[in-house]
């Protein structure tokens, strides 16, 4: 699971950086984060967080779905964010 301070950076970079160029081409697909850089974006929530455990390890990733706020769940937002 990502600590919340690296799901709150990837998500700052996703809003500052990639945002506005993913919801123009890529809409509603999966937006893979590290370390505050985009590294790919998925079709599937499940394919992207295999590949995001495979990749980097557990807790060193993030998944934004593109076009979607994340929902506010406290500490458990750490886990799908």
């Amino acid at each position: 699971m990502p600590s919340v301070t690296e799901a709150r950076r990837n998500y700052r970079a996703y809003q500052e950086k990639y945002r506005d160029r993913l919801e123009r081409e890529h809409p509603g697909r999966i937006a893979m984060l590290h370390n505050q850089e985009l590294v790919s974006v998925y079709n599937d929530m499940g394919d992207a967080y295999s590949i995001g455990v495979e990749k980097y390890g557990l807790g060193n990733f993030s998944l934004q779905r593109i076009g979607q706020r994340p929902i506010e769940l406290g500490i458990l937002a750490a886990a799908i964010t």
